[in-house]
């Protein structure tokens, strides 16, 4: 009878304990929604350091392996990955395993081979897809110019 009493007891704080988790672990899903199949996106990035803007570039993505875009150096400065000099512009093309360069409005460009060339990965994969263990969160809904969202962490 004793342990009886003991397991009513487990069972009823398991339930209690259960209830009365956090709303955001409730919410806690086991992979994301499907996105909408997309074949192209454009993007813009900010590289910045203690809250001031390093660069600046914006670039066009017809797939994962061709990508046109342009990088705006604000600061002189030297980073782990690169040497910045206030006014340079990069732009570069990523074609088919070729990777082109040029700086400002240089008539000649630089290639060299593109180490990430993947013939077969997509842009949803190559941005979205998370291949490792991971607690995915669903934090809540909002709008991102005017549409929409489901927010996840």
């Amino acid at each position: 009878m004793r342990l009886l009493k003991i397991a009513l007891m487990v069972v009823l704080l398991a339930l209690i304990a259960g209830a009365s988790a956090p709303a955001q672990a409730q919410q806690q899903a086991k992979k994301l929604p499907e996105l909408t199949p997309f074949k192209t996106m454009r993007d813009n990035f900010v590289q910045t350091f203690n809250g001031q803007a390093l660069q600046v570039c914006q670039s066009e993505w017809e797939s994962w392996n061709r990508v046109h875009g342009a990088c705006r150096h604000l600061v002189t400065a030297t980073t782990r990955d690169q040497e910045l000099i206030a006014g340079l512009l990069v732009e570069f093309v990523f074609y088919d395993g070729t990777h082109y360069q040029r700086v400002n409005d240089e008539a000649t460009w630089t290639a060299s081979r593109d180490e990430r060339y993947d013939p077969d990965l997509t842009l949803a994969d190559a941005f979205f897809k998370v291949n490792y263990d991971a607690v995915l969160t669903r934090i809540g809904s909002t709008s991102v110019g005017n549409v929409p969202t489901t927010q996840y962490q």
